[in-house]
């Protein structure tokens, strides 16, 4: 008796577990069923897109390049006298003047030389006024005259060297800028040939790039370029090209030189490294497509065209890229009316309405 209710009990439990079995899985259908009929509603209506009307364009192609900024003069100067240096004028750090005493060389012997030849020909002068007048006379040969004459010569030759040496005892600077480096002390002995400083002017700046031949032929003299700065990162520096090279270098790149002013408020230094833009204006109209409308990648892109509000993916054939503009070389016409947003929930055929 007692095994029997066990076993109808079990029944009784066994029958209500599978009711609530099926109760619940019934449920679970029914929120299927809703999800896929929402869902075939939402493609029933439309998908929002933006769209833009392909128009033909022409784009600044850019060859980027970088380098190291150098000043637009930096040179050395070197004495052309010797002797010891008895005064310095100007030092490292200073700015100069074309023209400006940099350091004077002790001139003494110089100065008396100079003095010495003068004092020749002034005397020269009078015995070939007295000479000429005697040979007019016969008094004295021709012959006499004519050492008298060439004496003079000579001094008057010497007195043009005498007066250089001397002035070139004031070395001078040759150029404005600023003295970037010093290499003498008051005391010092200098020779000819001798080092005095380094004179930089960074008020013009010139760097030299490296440009690809597939460039050379886009590339001419007085083309404009931008030169930015990670030091300066907001700043734009415009320069011109001056020169292209005529042979290639390592890589078969070619050298182009860049000149630019730097009497900005903010000043580049050199040796600074920069990066520089090349401006390439297009000869021709292209149709140029933002990056964002192409699905996958640009060997393989496609992108939607809306044609009586469906959407179509199209093949299309990509060419340079510039910035974020990519070039359509086939695939598309003038007057298409492409996806530009919302074409990540489209599909082939898909219903759409356009968005503002």
């Amino acid at each position: 008796m007692k095994n029997k209710t066990v076993r109808v009990l079990f029944s009784i439990i066994t029958v209500i577990a599978i009711a609530i079995f099926l109760f619940l899985q019934l449920e679970s259908n029914k929120a299927e069923i809703k999800k896929v009929t929402e869902i075939a509603n939402i493609k029933g209506r439309f998908v929002p897109v933006r769209t833009q009307v392909i128009e033909l364009n022409t784009m600044d192609d850019k060859v980027k390049s970088n380098g190291f900024i150098r000043p637009y003069i930096d040179l050395y100067v070197i004495s052309e006298t010797q002797g010891q240096i008895i005064q310095v004028y100007k030092e490292k750090g200073d700015l100069v003047k074309k023209g400006d005493i940099i350091a004077e060389v002790d001139s003494e012997l110089l100065q008396a030389q100079l003095e010495a030849t003068e004092a020749a020909i002034a005397q020269l002068e009078k015995d070939e006024a007295r000479f000429l007048k005697l040979e007019s006379q016969n008094a004295v040969t021709r012959r006499d005259l004519e050492n008298i004459q060439l004496n003079l010569k000579t001094n008057r030759a010497k007195l043009v060297t005498a007066r250089r040496q001397l002035a070139d005892t004031k070395i001078k600077a040759p150029v404005s800028g600023v003295i970037n480096d010093d290499f003498i002390e008051i005391g010092q002995f200098v020779g000819g040939g001798g080092k005095i400083c380094n004179i930089v002017d960074i008020n013009k700046l010139k760097l030299t790039i490296k440009i690809t031949e597939e460039n050379l032929q886009a590339t001419k003299t007085g083309q404009k370029a931008i030169v930015t700065s990670s030091v300066y990162p907001k700043e734009e520096f415009s320069a011109n090209v001056v020169s292209i090279a005529d042979k290639a270098g390592m890589g078969n790149n070619f050298d182009v030189e860049l000149v630019m002013n730097n009497n900005h408020n903010i000043q580049l230094k050199a040796g600074q490294y920069v990066d520089v833009e090349l401006v390439k204006p297009s000869s021709s109209s292209n149709i140029y497509i933002p990056r964002k409308t192409i699905n996958g990648s640009l060997k393989n892109a496609t992108v939607y065209i809306i044609e009586h509000n469906k959407a179509i993916e199209k093949q299309i054939i990509t060419g340079k890229v510039i910035d974020d503009m990519v070039e359509v070389l086939q695939g598309l016409n003038q007057g298409d009316e492409i996806v530009t947003a919302g074409n990540y929930n489209l599909y082939n055929g898909a219903t759409v309405k356009v968005i503002i």
